[in-house]
């Protein structure tokens, strides 16, 4: 039997006209995302990084990413690369997100010409391809992936994930250089498990691949396991690496309580995520909030299991009639399989989990585009190509109109509301986004409701923050003092709470707090800098100085701590 890769000779050749099409397709559909600002985690992955401002850190990215991956919330994360990358940007554009959204978009625009080349090396015609890797690059549910800059490690391992495939294709078909092929394609897969541990996905890709291209034969499967193993190898290494550089394996506890109360939730993720990809919407959502599945189980918690087997059987079955549409089918379960919280997670989905899963439905689609364009009478070849242009348009107008949210966070965060108005996480998006914009009333109604949903430390410190900013110190206080009844070791809580105290006059109460907070983190450069205002205040400027000084070891970057010492130095002269 003829393997289906082995019919044309022209499948990996790609001209200048098609690069062009698919770099200007992406600039319409992304062009609005240009002038998106900082977004949610955006502000502790870059915007409040120090570990980003010097590229003298970049040893640092890899080693230690406890210090260097965010200001906050950094436990669980170890995307070295994705460090990199923003530390590169930052040396470039600053803190000026337009060139941070340029490489995003470059990151997409390669991705989508690769799929293309993907779609060729499975012998799709060029024309199919061509509408298939259209079809990755306009879809909506790519938007959160590209739009949102703390996503790009979806789109950075993406990359190197489909070199590192395209290089083992190369090296199933070639005679010679099959080795350095073959380590190109290990190096690749390397660099794409340090942009996103979701890469992991790979060498189970390959296998199913040489299945698809008729290659496990066994006489050949000797060194097939040797090849393999290679990648199995480093992926086992890196995760063990990563495990003992963060202490951790996973990012919490299992939904619900259970692995089966978590696939059983997944269950209904999973039909959500085919809701996104067969009939994506112009909103946004950046919190799904699925209802967690338990026992005992009834019909409403099953019938999405009973789904999910039918879907898989679908593919089994779709793969003995189209073994091309089978394999995209399989590529899609296959890379959805690292976020399905086997391994906890801590968010059960998000649609920027779908940037790499989009290649198999793009696989899966071309026998359906090759069938419909195939030459039958010129009235059906029109209309074949009518219906491929308006579905293209369509989505990249879908698309067009999601960015647009994007550019207005109260807006972003809505959507995520009008679906899910109990989402703790939404509400604390959009509380935050008032109080960046001076709107504290607004931010307070809407900190009060989060607090209604979730009490905890960190929604009555930001209450806190927006009462003081208000100008109502007294409610400020009363917040800060009913967050360290939750944590009493919060050293942001009690720098704010001696932050309170100063305007209030009491420098006593004041220096004590922000003594305290040094004490519980000695490496917090703003409870050294309020303490050195405090006793500077209190005209204790030896000690001031030295709270400077210490700040300064931490944020080297201050320019007003740097102004402090100067300001104390000229009066000590």
């Amino acid at each position: 039997m003829e393997s289906p890769l082995n019919r044309s000779a022209d499948s990996s050749r790609v001209t200048a006209l098609d690069v062009t099409f698919i770099f200007c397709l992406c600039l319409i559909v992304y062009a609005n995302s240009f002038g998106v600002g900082w977004i949610s985690d955006d502000v502790r992955f870059i915007k409040s990084n120090p570990g980003i401002r010097s590229l003298s850190n970049t040893g640092e990215f890899f080693t230690n990413p406890a210090d260097t991956a965010a200001s906050t919330g950094r436990e669980g994360i170890y995307r070295p690369l994705r460090t990199l990358s923003f530390a590169i940007d930052y040396a470039i554009w600053g803190a000026n997100p337009f060139g941070f959204h340029v490489t995003s978009f470059v990151l997409h625009f390669v991705s989508s010409v690769l799929v293309f080349l993907l779609c060729m090396s499975l012998d799709a015609g060029r024309r199919s391809a061509l509408v298939a890797s259209a079809l990755f690059a306009a879809h909506p549910a790519q938007v959160e992936a590209i739009t949102w800059i703390s996503s790009r490690a979806d789109c950075m391992a993406t990359v190197f994930l489909l070199i590192s495939f395209l290089l083992f294709v190369r090296a199933r078909k070639e005679k010679g250089s099959v080795p350095v092929l073959l380590g190109g394609s290990w190096l690749c897969f390397l660099l794409a498990l340090l942009s996103k541990e979701t890469a992991i996905v790979l060498p189970a890709l390959l296998i199913t691949y040489d299945i698809f291209a008729g290659k496990m034969r066994v006489k050949a499967l000797r060194s097939r396991l040797v090849e393999y193993c290679l990648f199995i190898g480093l992926a086992v290494t890196y995760f063990a690496a990563r495990a003992r550089l963060l202490q951790m394996v996973s990012q919490g506890g299992y939904w619900g309580g259970s692995l089966v109360a978590t696939m059983l939730t997944m269950a209904k993720c999973f039909l959500i995520y085919l809701r996104i990809v067969f009939l994506p919407r112009a909103s946004s959502c950046l919190e799904y909030m699925v209802p967690l599945a338990g026992f005992p189980l009834t019909f409403a918690i099953v019938w999405p299991l009973i789904l999910v087997a039918i879907f898989v059987t679908a593919t089994i079955a779709v793969w003995r009639l189209s073994p091309r549409a089978g394999f995209g089918l399989s590529w899609y379960l296959i890379a959805l399989a690292p976020v399905s919280n086997v391994l906890p997670m801590s968010m059960l989905m998000a649609e920027r989990f779908l940037y790499f899963p989009m290649v198999g439905i793009c696989i899966a689609a071309l026998p359906i585009m090759e069938t419909a364009t195939r030459k039958r009478s010129r009235r059906v070849h029109l209309m074949a190509n009518a219906s491929f242009c308006a579905l293209l348009f369509l989505l990249g107008v879908t698309s067009v109109v999601k960015n647009s949210a994007w550019r207005d966070p109260v807006v972003l965060w809505n959507q995520s509301l009008h679906d899910y108005p109990d989402s703790y996480r939404a509400r604390m998006g959009l509380a935050g986004e008032y109080y960046d914009r001076g709107e504290n009333l607004e931010a307070i109604k809407q900190y009060g409701i989060a607090l209604r949903l979730f009490p905890n430390v960190q929604v009555m410190h930001d209450i806190g923050n927006a009462y003081r900013q208000v100008g109502d110190i007294a409610s400020a206080i009363a917040a800060y003092r009913a967050a360290l009844a939750m944590d009493p070791n919060s050293s942001w809580t009690l720098t704010s709470l001696g932050i309170a105290y100063m305007k209030q006059g009491k420098m006593d109460q004041a220096i004590e707090v922000l003594q305290r907070a040094t004490e519980i983190d000695k490496s917090y450069a703003a409870a050294h800098f309020f303490l050195g205002n405090a006793l500077a205040e209190e005209g204790d400027l030896e000690t001031a100085l030295k709270e400077y000084r210490t700040a300064l070891v931490y944020a080297p970057d201050a320019e007003e701590v740097r102004r402090r010492i100067a300001d104390i130095e000229r009066r000590q002269k």
